[in-house]
């Protein structure tokens, strides 16, 4: 790269990585400028909704349901331009690829992160951008060494053809995706960090809940649920289902009038179908019949 300052950055977040059916990365990606002004604004929202940090596990409350509201709205002008976008990968650890005895969830959670670069660093906004990465140090992975762990995966894994030599992986972050610099941030102190963490939340709740939801959503007056009576009866929301319900409702609002191609209740949770379109709910599935998670004390 001929430059190294960075003219775009990424931020992402995790939900739910080792827990659960629905798995999720979330990631936000916008240029500089609009992240530096962005930031300010979330900042200020945030301030005045009192709330210290938007997180998603956090969000059970009136008080972080108002805070989500005004991020989704301060977000909406900027994905209906060409400065940002947000991907949310989820996975269902019952499919094919998934349900194997022995999975190493962490390392199918770096190889799941390579795939998210791929598809957005690469292919949605092409090359030539040089790219500042921002996760959120709380999880599991060690980006001091990731680079090092997928330069070594088998091929296989990846699932990328273009990438092989005799048989393996060999490539670097930085030259496949123009990644300059790796921060990990403190997402309490990085509030488009926690837009990358909400976006993940509601990607992965949406499936796990959806009927939920739909009970909800049918208690407010919003459509006859497809679920029978006995069945929804059983049904139990807590305070934090209920908030969450209604950021769920909000967003797919907000998205059906900026005409975003992202659908919920016909898919049972959060989807869009064009992965080109700003807000990208992407549902991981297998991509051929040998397409498998890894596992734990498999050599790479």
């Amino acid at each position: 790269m001929i430059s190294t300052i960075p003219t775009h950055v990424a931020y992402s977040d995790e939900s739910n990585y080792l827990k659960g059916r629905f798995r999720s990365l979330g990631l936000l990606t916008l240029g500089v400028e609009a992240a530096r002004l962005l930031e300010e604004k979330l900042a200020t929202a945030l301030a005045s909704s009192e709330v210290d940090e938007l997180k998603w596990k956090k969000l059970a409350s009136a008080r972080q349901r108002f805070a989500a509201i005004k991020a989704i709205d301060l977000l909406m002008p900027y994905l209906g331009s060409t400065d940002a976008r947000i991907d949310v990968l989820v996975w269902d650890i019952e499919d094919s690829r998934h349900k194997v005895k022995g999975r190493d969830d962490i390392t199918n959670l770096q190889i799941l992160y390579y795939q998210l670069f791929k598809n957005v660093l690469r292919l949605r906004w092409g090359t030539g951008l040089v790219w500042r990465l921002v996760p959120d140090e709380n999880n599991q992975i060690d980006w001091g060494v990731m680079e090092g762990y997928l330069g070594s995966v088998n091929s296989e894994l990846l699932g990328d053809d273009d990438l092989l030599t005799n048989g393996s992986a060999s490539f670097s972050l930085h030259r496949l995706f123009g990644i300059d610099c790796i921060e990990e941030c403190r997402s309490h102190e990085t509030p488009l960090s926690q837009i990358a963490d909400l976006f993940a939340g509601l990607g992965s709740y949406s499936r796990a809940s959806f009927e939920k939801y739909e009970v909800w959503l049918r208690d407010q007056g919003g459509q006859i649920p497809l679920l029978p009576d006995n069945e929804r009866l059983q049904i139990q929301l807590s305070n934090a289902d209920c908030e969450r319900c209604q950021v769920m409702r909000h967003l797919h609002t907000a998205c059906r009038n900026a005409s975003l191609g992202v659908g919920l209740t016909r898919t049972s949770g959060f989807r869009t179908f064009d992965p080109s379109r700003p807000l990208n709910f992407w549902w991981y599935t297998p991509q051929h019949p040998d397409d498998k998670a890894p596992m734990r004390g498999r050599s790479r």
